[in-house]
């Protein structure tokens, strides 16, 4: 994965909060999926997935945490999401019990529950197949709404 130079880090407490706005572009170039894990730790996340082939956008979330209390809830969402000018725009909303994805602009929206173990709160990026570039991406903190946040 490719990621665009920058000088601007990321603020710890973007991530330490674990409610969060993440605004992402991709080019897929050469891979065949691509896409972002949140909510994650050493050996578990929810994963966001393009697969290039199929126009498939998804949240997987059969490794995200406590899914093993009813055999459903263990599953893959997943929408057809057309690339714009050979790119795909993201808007990501993810507090400690969901995860909202607005793809292109809001044309296609995919929510899930998930429930991450206590401090998982790890994000990165990946590829598979081949390399995709991270265009851009911002970082917004997102306050407490409810109960004196």
């Amino acid at each position: 994965m490719r990621r665009p130079r920058t000088s601007r880090r990321e603020p710890p407490h973007s991530r330490s909060q674990g409610t969060w706005c993440r605004s992402t572009e991709f080019s897929p170039g050469t891979a065949s999926s691509f896409g972002l894990k949140v909510l994650g730790n050493a050996s578990e996340s929810s994963r966001i997935c393009y697969a290039t082939a199929t126009q498939r956008l998804s949240i997987d979330r059969t490794n995200s945490g406590n899914e093993g209390f009813h055999p459903a809830f263990s599953s893959v969402e997943d929408a057809r999401v057309e690339l714009i000018n050979g790119r795909l725009r993201l808007r990501l909303y993810v507090d400690r019990a969901s995860v909202e994805l607005f793809a292109q602009d809001g044309l296609t929206t995919i929510t899930d529950q998930v429930f991450p173990a206590a401090g998982a709160n790890n994000v990165s990026v990946f590829s598979e197949g081949g390399t995709a570039r991270l265009e851009s991406m911002t970082v917004t903190p997102l306050n407490q709404a409810m109960w004196g946040g």
